[in-house]
């Protein structure tokens, strides 16, 4: 495919991400119902992505618990040291990919240009800065806002702030429970209602008149 048709309109590369990212996503938009496949395209390639670091997790945690099974062959150990090398590979590769998580980004800063002409205002970088943090700040801002407000200890105030709100939604098993307290011929068998006092009067008193 990539020497054929779409090299011959010299936007193609032979290898790298432009092949996965350029050029085959161009191919899927000139066949039929490209929608369709382009999303069949960019799930394979997440899917291919997530088994590549299964297989990478996977292989270091069974090593290091077969090294050591006293430690990790116990309850959620082995959970854990996933957990712990799935974090520890992501800030690895955040620190490739965001030029040391900032800190090299902040020593080469250099002002934006326009066309490499014009340079903004300050007061440009400061609008921009607060229309991007005016969605990001809003949660963090609010998390301190109740942990201020609730009170306790902090430990405390994080055990409430952390647990689910009483008018959630309560499973179907809590639901039926809380239906039979309040309704107890609610139980799974419906009950018919008792026959009202001196029934068996009324019902003679009718027969004597007819």
């Amino acid at each position: 495919m990539a020497d054929g048709v779409l090299c011959s309109k010299q936007f193609c590369p032979v290898s790298g991400p432009g092949l996965a990212f350029i050029v085959y996503p161009r191919a899927v938009s000139m066949m039929p119902f490209p929608p369709l496949w382009a999303c069949c395209f960019f799930i394979m390639i997440i899917l291919l992505g997530l088994d590549s670091h299964f297989v990478c997790v996977e292989s270091l945690t069974t090593s290091v618990v077969d090294m050591y099974p006293s430690i990790f062959r116990q309850k959620n150990r082995r959970e854990l040291l996933i957990l712990a090398v799935a974090v520890v590979s992501y800030l690895i590769g955040l620190v490739m990919l965001t030029e040391g998580t900032f800190a090299f980004f902040i020593s080469k800063y250099s002002p934006l240009k326009y066309n490499n002409v014009y340079v903004y205002p300050w007061w440009g970088y400061v609008l921009g800065w607060f229309l991007a943090l005016s969605s990001m700040g809003c949660v963090p801002l609010w998390i301190i806002y109740r942990i201020c407000t609730t009170k306790g200890t902090l430990r405390e105030r994080i055990l409430h702030l952390t647990k689910p709100s009483i008018d959630l939604p309560k499973t179907n098993k809590e639901k039926d429970k809380l239906l039979a307290i309040f309704d107890p011929s609610c139980d799974g068998h419906p009950q018919q209602a008792p026959p009202p006092k001196d029934s068996h009067l009324q019902v003679s008193m009718t027969e004597l008149y007819h």
